[in-house]
């Protein structure tokens, strides 16, 4: 009898972890977005996911982080698997490949850039809610960016 409750107990201990595993793979979902616009193929893409409003767009508190060397003039497609939820991304076109995003003297950023939704900030960068997006299933954007 107690080798019998032992496997009964090791059994539904499986399953419970196997049920949990499979909801887990459920909630995955695909992310495609071509990015546009883009004057040159030189240097890197820039792509930063983020997942929380508090964080938005501020570097280091990226929920993924991408950097894509192979760009098109015509258009860069990136396509990546992500959990179920809310999202918004902010993209540079980091052509010197510093990892900054350049400014001219008045304030300007002198490389492309832009964020989902296709937002244009006016003076500011725009919030999380203005950019975000709901994943769910396979979604697909556009993305054009701004010189």
């Amino acid at each position: 009898m107690v080798i019998n409750v032992r496997l009964s107990m090791k059994f539904f201990s499986t399953c419970i972890f196997l049920s949990f595993s499979f909801l887990s793979l459920s909630q995955m979902s695909i992310l495609e977005f071509n990015v546009t616009n883009f004057e040159e193929q030189k240097g890197q893409l820039i792509v930063s996911i983020f997942d929380d409003p508090q964080g938005f767009p501020i570097k280091g508190k990226e929920f993924k982080l991408l950097y894509i060397d192979e760009i098109q003039t015509d258009g860069t497609s990136i396509s990546i698997e992500m959990p179920t939820g809310d999202y918004a991304i902010a993209l540079l076109h980091d052509r010197n490949k510093d990892g900054e995003c350049n400014f001219n003297f008045i304030g300007i950023p002198t490389e492309a850039y832009d964020f989902s939704q296709n937002v244009r900030p006016i003076i500011s960068a725009p919030s999380f809610e203005e950019t975000k997006f709901h994943l769910a299933g396979t979604k697909s954007i556009e993305i054009k960016l701004i010189q």
